[in-house]
C-alpha cells in the first residue's frame, strides 16, 4: 500500500502505473536473464520457460508502458 509520504523516488514505469502514480524516465535500463548451461534444463526452470512463451504473458509484456 502507498504511504504518499515520497516526493520521489527510483522505480520502473510499471510500478508507477500500477500504483497510479506520475513517471519521469531518467535513463534506460536493459535486462537480461542468464541461465549457466548445467541449470538450463533442470526441472525447477521448466515452470519459468513454461510462462516465457505463453501467449498471454507475451501480450501482457508487450502492454507495460515503454519510455524513452
Amino acid at each position: 500500500m502507498a504511504s504518499r509520504r515520497a516526493d520521489c523516488v527510483s522505480a520502473v514505469a510499471a510500478a508507477a502505473q500500477a500504483l497510479d502514480l506520475d513517471f519521469i524516465p531518467l535513463y534506460h535500463e536493459r535486462y537480461e536473464l542468464v541461465i549457466p548451461d548445467e541449470c538450463y534444463h533442470s526441472d525447477l526452470l521448466s515452470p519459468l520457460f513454461q510462462i516465457l512463451a505463453d501467449a498471454s504473458f507475451r501480450q501482457a509484456v508487450a502492454a507495460l508502458p515503454v519510455t524513452m
